[in-house]
């Protein structure tokens, strides 16, 4: 039976630390090398640590000096001996068979460099927001640099990603790991993960996808990915321009996806990471068609706080021929501290014309409106378009 490394950074997650370690030490694969990194934490993180290596001798714990995620990471690959490598969040946790799963693969498939699952995307109440999936047929692989070529950024409905660019979500052959990461320039602090990923595929490793959803990466509100950052703009430069250079003799899709990649991620750092928040430069991706769904005066509930919802109540608020009298999601508290979202039980004390169904997808609008007519919503006030998508590159043009 080969050795897996279970490679675990740790920074200052004391609440969910066991949970996310005590889903490794007991995954029906056994022969583990479980290597926790603690990169500074002053939380009791440290301690919680030292206590199961003290449980499990498959666990060996390192004390560092405060270095960053990307440093914890490869010391722990440093320090390893296993053939095989895997990455977990120290927040996160995976299935109970994700190591035998992968390993069965690597057995089946002796050339394979990497098995690739997929992701859940978990909030802290436990709800599933959402499934992160490979757009790639499950299956063995020979030539994995020409089925990637168009799934950067295809900003297709429902998400933004192809290929998933974790860096988790995966188990490596070490050398393919070693070899991609020692290609990766040490001054990238976002979007490591995407270019390590796309290092990998674009070298043409052999690979395993398999449809197994069997990571949970878990969501806080408060997540630092939300927070100012001054810095953003240089940092997404310094991504952009790796990956421009990888992609040079690629597709022209892929090109193309990198570079609405960086169009999209400017948005985000005017909007949100460089202090823009009190008069942002917002443009909105969807938009509903006004006509179909409204008249003059018409006194409109908002349901879902997603990218349409969002983008819907931005202009919503900004038009004096419509009256958006409330907005609730069923993840209501998740968005509440930046926007003004309420339960879905209040739409029972609110008087109103329409109900607004704002998701991309129609199976997702059957689905809640089967939810508004248990509540005795009356059919004829349940409303969704399909929300038009408008070209940001046109707009983005405009600007030059």
């Amino acid at each position: 039976m080969k050795k897996a490394a279970v490679i675990i950074p740790v920074y200052n997650t004391a609440e969910c630390l066991e949970k996310c370690i005590k889903s490794i030490t007991e995954q029906t694969y056994e022969n583990l090398e479980i290597i926790i990194v603690d990169d500074g934490s002053d939380d009791g993180s440290e301690r919680i640590c030292d206590r199961l290596a003290g449980e499990d001798e498959r666990i060996r714990v390192i004390h560092q000096q405060n270095a960053g995620n990307n440093r914890a990471r490869m010391r722990g690959l440093i320090e390893s001996t296993a053939e095989y490598v895997v990455f977990v969040d120290s927040d996160d946790w995976i299935d109970g068979n994700t190591v035998e799963r992968a390993m069965e693969m690597f057995e089946r498939y002796p050339e394979a460099q990497v098995v690739s699952f997929n992701v859940r995307q978990v909030d802290e109440s436990g709800t599933v927001i959402r499934e992160r999936r490979n757009r790639i047929q499950e299956g063995y692989y020979t030539e994995t640099a020409s089925i990637v070529q168009d799934l950067f950024w295809p900003g297709e409905e429902g998400s933004s990603y192809g290929l998933n660019p974790y860096l988790i979500g995966r188990i490596y052959a070490r050398k393919l790991l070693e070899a991609s990461l020692h290609r990766i320039p040490s001054d990238i602090t976002f979007g490591e993960d995407r270019a390590l990923t796309w290092t990998v595929f674009l070298g043409n490793p052999k690979a395993v996808f398999v449809d197994d959803v069997l990571y949970n990466y878990f969501r806080r509100a408060s997540s630092i990915t939300k927070g100012e950052d001054p810095d953003f703009l240089s940092k997404i430069n310094k991504a952009y321009n790796y990956l421009s250079i990888l992609f040079k003799d690629q597709s022209e899709t892929l090109r193309l996806q990198l570079d609405d990649y960086l169009l999209d991620h400017i948005l985000i750092a005017l909007n949100r990471k460089i202090g823009f928040q009190k008069r942002a430069v917002f443009y909105p991706e969807f938009t509903p068609d006004p006509a179909s769904f409204y008249e003059t005066g018409s006194r409109v509930i908002l349901y879902g706080a997603g990218k349409v919802g969002r983008d819907y109540y931005r202009l919503f608020k900004d038009r004096s021929d419509i009256l958006p009298v409330l907005w609730v999601d069923k993840n209501w508290e998740k968005n509440n501290a930046d926007f003004p979202v309420h339960p879905v039980d209040e739409i029972r004390n609110t008087d109103y014309d329409r109900i607004l169904v704002a998701v991309a997808q129609k199976e997702l609008f059957e689905s809640i409106r089967e939810e508004l007519l248990e509540m005795d919503i009356p059919e004829d006030k349940i409303l969704w378009v399909y929300p038009l998508k408008k070209e940001f590159g046109l707009w983005w043009r405009r600007l030059m």
